[in-house]
């Protein structure tokens, strides 16, 4: 059975933290979680062979022939609503079906087909691909700007000793030299550090491209964010049509699914409808016309046993409280974004680690003056993929690539702005050569 899987591995991926990634938990949860979950009752549902046969139906003298079942499938089954309450073994023979002269006399009551079964893996494939629409949107807009700025920073090609994360004055290391004593007449108005970021390694650099980066681009990554913020917002919309996409698929029973089970648990047996077997009947009926030796219509009354519907109604039972979370998680980030929006020091604090030193705490205290949404939006993801103590380091080249700039001299973002391309950037730094097996920081 697990074979029947495979198809499905190369959409789940083990998070890593060498992935450079612009995402959130939430977004995961819509464009990963979701998908693969989908994906995976897709195939359960097709998987006749470990729930027995799909449908099969019974007839006066036995078991009903394959002509009879397959049109019992195609055509759809039907339930009476006035058969449900009965006690079962004593009002009726199962929930739902009563015999057929007592159908005929109350024809005018309205059955509940159900043909539903039929199209259900097709509707789980196409809700997975509304859940990922947002998050292919986001990755061709974002077209992985970020994974070239930081290539080679986020631990992939690192070897040897590193760093301990935690030990957060220790900077004494080649990517750093003594200042002059002009520098030292002057004094560090902010307290920094008395050594200043001067690169000498392959990685070092890299971090200087970053910050000269997003020296260059100030202001300018305003378009990005909002893109970001517009893929969230599809994301809740995406939420919101399914749930109503599954309570029209549903005949209207989708809505209240959840809280009927949560009812039906917590009631007495004696007083309980299951609505499961409302929505999904185990026992249906199905009514088979044929012609008979003297060429008169005659009817038969077919009972059909619904095995797929033991799986179907755990999916959607599942799938109304996921639902129902992930509305409620997107919210709440949908209202966290408003928030980063205007306030810059709800925003800053998301760019400090538990145990920031004096002087990083310094660094961003000076950075949250100069660095926009957009700039906090790059940062936070550069925070978010970098080693710890790359980051340090980023926040130190930044920090002195801005010192003694004046807000009002960098440029605005505009309508279309002009991105320094990496590659022109890089030539700062022609002649250095990409390491063949790893960075020694």
């Amino acid at each position: 059975m697990l074979s029947a899987f495979a198809d499905v591995k190369p959409y789940v991926k083990v998070s890593s933290t060498n992935k450079v990634r612009f995402d959130t938990t939430v977004n995961k949860l819509h464009y990963r979680a979701t998908v693969v979950f989908l994906m995976l009752c897709c195939i359960l549902v097709v998987i006749n062979d470990y729930i027995g046969k799909t449908i099969e139906c019974i007839s006066k003298g036995g078991a009903a022939n394959n002509a009879v079942t397959t049109y019992c499938w195609i055509s759809s089954t039907y339930t009476l609503p006035s058969e449900l309450d009965k006690e079962t073994g004593v009002g009726v023979a199962q929930p739902g079906v009563g015999p057929e002269q007592h159908v005929t006399q109350i024809a005018n009551e309205n059955k509940v087909y159900h043909a539903y079964y039929q199209w259900v893996p097709f509707m789980l494939l196409f809700q997975a691909i509304l859940f990922y629409i947002p998050h292919f949107i986001w990755k061709f807009m974002e077209n992985s700007m970020l994974r070239k700025l930081l290539d080679n920073l986020t631990g992939e090609r690192i070897e040897g000793r590193q760093k301990n994360p935690n030990d957060d004055e220790q900077e004494e290391d080649e990517d750093f030299e003594e200042p002059s004593k002009g520098d030292d007449d002057d004094g560090d108005k902010l307290g920094l550090m008395p050594k200043k970021f001067k690169p000498t390694t392959e990685a070092g650099k890299k971090i200087l491209l970053v910050a000269q980066y997003m020296k260059s681009t100030m202001n300018q990554h305003v378009t990005l964010y909002a893109k970001f913020v517009l893929c969230e917002l599809l994301c809740f919309i995406v939420v919101i049509v399914n749930i109503v996409l599954t309570d029209t698929f549903l005949g209207g029973a989708f809505s209240k699914y959840g809280t009927e089970v949560l009812t039906f648990i917590n009631t007495d047996d004696e007083f309980r409808t299951d609505p499961m077997t409302k929505i999904f009947p185990r026992i249906t009926k199905c009514n088979w016309h044929s012609y008979g030796p003297s060429g008169s219509i005659q009817t038969h009354d077919v009972l059909c046993v619904l095995a797929i519907n033991i799986i179907n109604e755990k999916i959607y039972v599942f799938l109304w409280f996921w639902f129902i979370l992930l509305a409620v998680l997107t919210g709440v980030q949908l209202v966290r974004r408003v928030i980063e929006m205007v306030s810059s020091a709800y925003r800053m604090r998301g760019l400090r680690r538990a145990k920031n030193s004096k002087n990083e705490k310094k660094y961003l205290d000076a950075l949250e003056k100069q660095l926009n949404v957009g700039d906090w939006f790059i940062l936070n993801a550069a925070k978010q993929t970098m080693l710890p103590d790359y980051y340090k380091k980023l926040l130190r080249a930044l920090h002195e690539e801005l010192e003694g700039i004046e807000l009002e001299n960098i440029p605005r973002s505009s309508s279309n702005p002009m991105y320094p391309t990496l590659k022109s950037m890089r030539k700062r730094f022609a002649g250095t050569k990409e390491p063949s097996e790893g960075y020694h920081v």
